[in-house]
């Protein structure tokens, strides 16, 4: 990680806040499952 660079996990969820935020997340839906979330983002466990 680079200096000024966010952690993944930060990134993870500031994106799906801004998904809830947004409505792309409505309520009572689910949120991805943590392999989806690996893929999606490109991180690990």
């Amino acid at each position: 990680m680079t200096f000024g660079e966010q952690p993944a996990y930060l990134r993870v969820a500031s994106d799906l806040r801004e998904k809830i935020v947004n409505g792309a997340l409505p309520p009572h839906t689910r949120l991805p499952s943590q392999a989806r979330i690996r893929e999606e983002y490109g991180v690990s466990d």
